[in-house]
């Protein structure tokens, strides 16, 4: 297979290490000028082009984030991750508070935590701050509106779709955007119309940009990603298919055995024979894709049962000899954390930041909720892969992407048509059977 390099000026000897690092090659994406450039200014790390260039042409290159980093800016991102980690303390004291507007991350400003409250935050402030992961700078905001207002406008709006499609308006997503502290809607037709229309309506500022309708990330076409059978961000032959179209994400345990999750929706998840580069994974046990009514808040399935000879129970992180164990679900479900994706078309991993948890998209079976936007690149075949944290944990499976293009599709690589995937916990509640990720292996 043949390796896409755009750089231009990157020395050979960073092109050969990074070959070696990732253990496989593949034909899309390559090491891409634009994505590095893209990464450092949502970190707010220096991003000129002859300072990126000359990072990458570095003897003691990291490449641990999926681009290339120095080791004191590798080092600072490994910091921020670590933060997420310790934010349930306050997170749960935030949570008490009715006016609360969001917890997030402000990476521009070094990873600083915002606390947003929908009045007069100083009462709350020092409770706040000490509850702190250490080492962390708290930053206290007012905004126009709690999380109860947009969670609960995001969710009329959602279920007012049969009724404002009469209207003329058709909605295709809602995001309830805490760090924005707004509602967004994707819609077909007249923008300003609808904006003001559904303002009106619902009695807030509604922003409206031409999205279209949901989009898989599945694909029918693409080549394998070779490696141990049950590396997690591999490739998935699902039934009947000639080629892998999506990918493997983490082992988990359900009904007192060992699974695989992948994607629910077609054609990841469908009844028949799984496999990898020619290895037989399993069956199709459980799915979560618009089986009854209503709207789903997972896009997974499982396919297993997994044996004792297949025994290649790891995460991929940036190379083919470096594994991670998983540790569980996450820490933190803060907008703007870290987060990275091992999917079977990623050289090594993808990584940018999961700027919104509350999005509505809708397809022609339902809606799917709940599902957190990110801005790492994808690319078809990377349906079911791996959301994770630097730090070792699980934060969900990717599922499809949102099209703030409005173009009508989800373009490849470094755009604004974000990845979505859906949180661990939701595919857990979803697919059922007590599970829990496999940390063992």
């Amino acid at each position: 297979m043949r390796r896409r390099f755009s750089w231009g000026s990157i020395a050979v000897a960073l092109v050969l290490q990074t070959l070696m690092l990732t253990g496989v090659v593949a034909s899309e994406p390559g090491m891409d000028f634009s994505e590095a450039l893209r990464f450092r200014a949502e970190f707010g790390l220096p991003a000129g082009e002859a300072y990126v260039k000359a990072v990458a042409a570095r003897s003691d290159v990291s490449l641990a984030w999926g681009v290339p980093l120095t080791p004191a800016e590798a080092a600072e991102m490994d910091r921020r991750a670590r933060l997420a980690d310790g934010m349930e303390a306050l997170n749960a004291r935030a949570a008490t508070i009715p006016e609360l507007g969001a917890v997030y991350f402000d990476q521009r400003a070094g990873g600083e935590i915002v606390v947003a409250i929908a009045g007069d935050p100083a009462p709350h402030r020092a409770a706040l701050s000490r509850l702190a992961p250490e080492g962390a700078s708290v930053r206290m905001e007012r905004v126009a509106y709690s999380l109860r207002q947009l969670l609960d406008t995001q969710a009329a709006i959602l279920g007012d779709r049969d009724e404002l499609s009469s209207a003329g308006i058709v909605i295709n997503s809602v995001t309830a955007d805490e760090s924005g502290n707004r509602v967004e809607v994707g819609v077909d037709g007249d923008l300003t119309a609808a904006a003001a229309f559904l303002s009106e309506r619902y009695g807030m500022t509604i922003h409206a940009f031409a999205g279209g309708a949901g989009h898989v990330t599945a694909c029918t076409d693409r080549y394998n990603c070779v490696g141990p059978p049950l590396r997690g961000g591999i490739a998935s032959w699902t039934p009947g298919a000639a080629n892998a179209t999506c990918s493997f994400a983490f082992i988990v345990n359900q009904a007192g055995t060992q699974r695989m999750l992948t994607a629910g929706h077609n054609p990841c998840g469908i009844a028949g024979q799984y496999k990898h580069d020619g290895h037989v994974v399993g069956t199709q046990k459980t799915r979560s894709w618009f089986a009854g009514d209503g709207n789903e808040t997972a896009d997974a399935a499982t396919v297993g049962d997994l044996t004792d000879t297949q025994d290649s129970r790891w995460l991929m992180m940036s190379c083919g000899g470096c594994y991670m164990t998983m540790l569980g679900a996450q820490g933190a479900d803060n907008e703007n954390i870290p987060v990275c994706l091992s999917a079977r078309m990623a050289v090594g991993i993808r990584c940018g930041t999961m700027i919104n948890k509350n999005v509505g998209i809708c397809f022609d079976e339902g809606c799917l909720l709940a599902q957190r936007e990110a801005t790492y690149s994808i690319w078809v075949g990377d349906s079911g892969g791996a959301a994770f944290s630097q730090t070792g944990h699980a934060y969900g499976v990717q599922s499809s992407c949102i099209d703030r293009t409005g173009d009508g599709a989800c373009s490849q690589g470094n755009t604004a048509d974000n990845a979505l995937y859906s949180h661990i916990q939701n595919v857990f509640v979803e697919l059922g059977g007590n599970m829990s990720i496999y940390t063992g292996g």
